[in-house]
């Protein structure tokens, strides 16, 4: 099957397990009732060739009959329907071998042996042969509908007897027939099973929806337990693992604001002795060191706090929300442009994250490529975020590593060439929590672009 053929296939197969189901079913029955369909075609046919064969091979056999109790008038009467001849007769009409199998069989039954038995048929030229029985008529066939059987019997190498005779197509249509079949069986098997198969998925889309909200503010909310055995085991499973995640993600929020008041608590009071230290370059470099540890804390916070925003998620224009971020920004007097012609754009999510995302990749744009270019546009239904710089770019090979948490570009650990290595990290990890996708990725021209994906508000 060529590449567009099974496109289309896959275009036109559901997706859901509802639709499968009855595509399935209905395409089953669809194949019983065409084995059915071609059965009773064969058996029709059959009954046809006995019904053409059987009035020449009776007659024949009547005229073989030479009991003395025959009538003169049947005999006279037998006489005027057989032709005798001692060559074979010319064939008028198509020939049959079925119907002349049909007929030998017939006399083999009757206790005749004859040494062959030829058979043609004549039929009205704009007739088809298939319509009759397929289709039949809405009225009864006119005579000349009638088709004309010749059967020629050789008993003897000098003696053959040939008979005419006509049949008429067997008025018991398939096709209109097979189809009221068709459409009943649907209506009493289809109708119960689309009813039937939503009822089943309905459990199965909860569940769905509920896997989607673990992990986000508004999630944890409990499964009915309904529908067969099955589904209902599942929905006490998921239940009881929604209860279980919920327990650690409580507990590891809890550790985290502990971890967070621990630490804060004496990098602040170094912060104060530091102070009592006098000025000189040792002061400056403490300072420094405590400042990145408290950034670094900070980032590491929100890196496990992502997801877990007690905010809900609101509907904002994102170019507004990008504006308001890039001023922060343009007033330190940073090298940033934004795109004048910016779409509107209403996105569904957490303003102070994306918020975040944005202002890490702005700083990290600026701070290795020493510009950044914002622009957004829409397509597909997604808003774009792209952030430009005009720095050395990224390996190939190193552009998935780099978004892993306390990747650096550079080996050094050093805060004056580069943060922590979590900006990347928080702005993936953000994407992935709002539904959306974060990319890297070279320019031709030389830098790196940055693009953070949202689907737009229904």
């Amino acid at each position: 099957m060529s590449g567009w053929m099974r496109s289309l296939a896959s275009s036109f197969r559901p997706r859901t397990l509802v639709g499968q189901t009855i595509l399935f079913v209905a395409a089953s029955l669809f194949v019983v009732q065409a084995i059915g369909v071609g059965l009773v075609y064969l058996a029709q046919r059959n009954q046809w060739l006995t019904v053409a064969a059987a009035p020449g091979v009776i007659v024949v056999l009547e005229t073989l009959d030479q009991r003395t109790n025959v009538s003169p008038i049947n005999r006279l009467r037998l006489q005027r329907g057989i032709q005798a001849s001692p060559t074979p007769p010319v064939r008028q009409g198509e020939d049959a071998p079925a119907i002349a199998a049909r007929a030998m069989d017939m006399f083999h039954t009757a206790g005749v042996n004859p040494l062959q038995v030829r058979a043609a048929i004549d039929r009205p030229p704009s007739r088809s042969r298939l319509r009759p029985i397929l289709f039949g008529r809405a009225d009864s066939p006119p005579r000349g509908g009638r088709v004309q059987v010749q059967l020629s019997v050789q008993m003897a190498p000098d003696r053959w007897f040939t008979v005419f005779s006509r049949a008429a197509p067997i008025d018991q249509p398939i096709i209109p027939r097979a189809l009221a079949q068709t459409l009943f069986l649907y209506l009493m098997v289809l109708v119960p099973l689309v009813w039937f198969m939503h009822r089943l998925a309905d459990p199965l889309r909860s569940l769905a929806a509920a896997t989607k909200r673990v992990g986000t503010p508004d999630g944890f909310m409990h499964v009915p337990v309904e529908g067969s055995q099955d589904v209902r085991g599942l929905a006490v499973s998921f239940n009881a693992m929604q209860d279980r995640i919920r327990s650690m993600l409580e507990e590891k929020d809890h550790m985290l604001g502990a971890i967070g008041h621990d630490l804060r608590t004496p990098l602040t009071a170094l912060r104060v002795r530091v102070e009592s230290v006098p000025e000189g370059p040792d002061r400056d470099r403490m300072i420094t060191t405590i400042d990145d540890m408290r950034q670094m804390l900070d980032d590491i916070l929100a890196l496990a706090r992502i997801g877990r925003d007690r905010e809900p998620a609101q509907k904002v224009d994102l170019g507004a929300l990008i504006e308001a971020a890039i001023d922060d920004f343009l007033e330190t007097g940073a090298n940033v442009s934004l795109d004048e012609d910016m779409p509107r754009a209403i996105v569904n999510v957490h303003p102070r994250a994306i918020r975040r995302a944005v202002n890490n990749l702005v700083d990290n744009a600026i701070k290795y490529g020493t510009t950044a270019e914002v622009s957004l546009r829409v397509t597909d239904n997604r808003a774009i975020i792209a952030i430009a710089d005009r720095g050395p770019g990224i390996a190939p090979e190193r552009v998935e590593e780099m978004m892993q948490p306390f990747t650096r570009m550079e080996s050094s650990r050093s805060r004056d060439t580069g943060g922590a290595g979590l900006g990347l990290a928080i702005v993936r990890a953000i994407a992935s929590s709002e539904s959306g996708q974060f990319m890297l990725a070279n320019r031709p021209e030389g830098g790196l672009v940055a693009s953070l994906s949202l689907p737009l508000a229904l």
